[in-house]
């Protein structure tokens, strides 16, 4: 079986609700890290993206376009 390097999206929390970050969070296995804009990178495995695109279509959060990445210090966002 072939292995599927997870698409490394950015994404901007739009709910306010901590419990529902905590629970999204959870189900995906992202870490609970955002910036004071409410952007986190997340990496999103190709079997989640059906709960995923349910999440952005109910307003939990939006894909902001860009790249992001970390070697081994400050996670760094690159925007398109």
């Amino acid at each position: 079986m072939d292995y599927i390097e997870p698409q490394r999206l950015i994404i901007r929390w739009i709910t306010r609700d901590v419990k529902a970050k905590q629970a999204i969070c959870k189900h995906f296995g992202w870490k609970q890290y955002s910036t004071l804009n409410d952007l986190s990178p997340v990496a999103l495995k190709l079997s989640d993206t059906p709960m995923f695109n349910e999440c952005v279509r109910r307003g939990f959060f939006g894909v902001i376009p860009g790249k992001w990445w970390q070697n081994g210090g400050p996670i760094i966002f690159k925007f398109s």
